[in-house]
């Protein structure tokens, strides 16, 4: 009988162990499929939400009220919270500013662009070089493609460092044979050039490319800046298991203190959105909720109505 008893009881713990094992998967499961739904995964998913175009599940934001966020709340919910919480004064005046002026991001405007920070290989030693990349684009039929735009790879060392070092004024008598000592010191060799000469590390960086001295050995991160007339902003991708993850904005700063016009967003190519009603009020609003995506909840404690 004793053998009985304990056989049910070990029977009874481990299904109600295996069932708290299978409830708890669940609910991780179910975490996690929340997290995947509100992390800004792709850079054309940040665009679509700062243009309030596709709401977090990525379907189109209809005009019929059935997606329960305002535009205030779609761009604070694009900070990366703790840079948010630095300095949300700035973050609210920029969110302002983008209301006001229905500001919206263009991928095939000129005014953004993309930081590839490489590790390159030059001499067998490796080196740290940032690639600036741009969308170029035909306006006609809106193909578009990614240039490299500019190069920062300090390494390289082409400025000129206003060394005494010349070529002698009476060099044409001996048919320039001390050219071969300038030659020789290769590393001071712009110096030897006029005074107006300019180089550039981009093109000194393409011609090590194309000679086979230079290789790229991979990249190793990536950022996003955007420059809207009065504001530039920085956004990086966190990767982390969080509600507040993918690509966010990590820097912001105000470039000048002046309203932007209509013919200014026409030459700057930024586009125009649908305009949200009372938007100053929408933005105090905004600012008196909790960040329910980053905390991971679905649910807003006010909601300002949108026509």
């Amino acid at each position: 009988m004793k053998q009985i008893y304990l056989f049910a009881f070990f029977i009874t713990f481990f299904t109600y162990s295996y069932s708290q094992i299978s409830i708890n998967s669940e609910e991780k499961i179910n975490e996690e499929t929340q997290i995947f739904k509100y992390k800004v995964k792709l850079l054309d998913d940040f665009m679509d939400r700062f243009n309030y175009e596709r709401n977090f599940e990525g379907e189109k934001i209809k005009n019929d009220d059935s997606f329960k966020y305002d535009r205030a709340f779609m761009l604070k919910s694009l900070f990366e919270y703790e840079y948010y919480l630095k300095d949300s004064s700035l973050a609210q005046e920029f969110t302002q500013w983008i209301l006001k002026n229905n500001i919206t991001l263009d991928f095939y405007s000129n005014n953004w662009y993309s930081v590839a920070n490489a590790t390159i290989l030059y001499n067998k030693i490796s080196y740290s070089a940032d690639l600036k990349m741009q969308i170029e684009s035909e306006t006609s039929d809106r193909r578009a493609k990614w240039v490299i735009k500019d190069v920062a790879a300090p390494f390289l060392n082409v400025e000129k460092q206003n060394t005494n070092l010349f070529i002698h004024p009476v060099a044409h008598e001996t048919n320039f044979i001390s050219l071969s000592e300038a030659f020789n010191n290769s590393q001071d060799i712009f110096e030897y050039t006029d005074s107006n000469f300019v180089t550039s590390e981009l093109n000194i960086f393409l011609f090590l490319v194309k000679t086979k001295q230079l290789t790229l050995t991979k990249i190793n991160e990536v950022s996003y800046i955007f420059d809207l007339q009065n504001w530039s902003f920085e956004v990086r991708n966190y990767n982390r298991m969080q509600y507040n993850s993918g690509w966010l904005i990590c820097q912001l700063k105000k470039t000048k203190n002046v309203e932007i016009t209509t013919t200014e967003k026409k030459e700057s190519g930024i586009g125009n959105s649908e305009k949200v009603n009372s938007e100053n009020e929408q933005t105090e609003k905004i600012d008196n909720q909790v960040i329910d995506v980053n905390n991971g909840n679905s649910t807003k404690t006010d909601k300002k109505k949108r026509k």
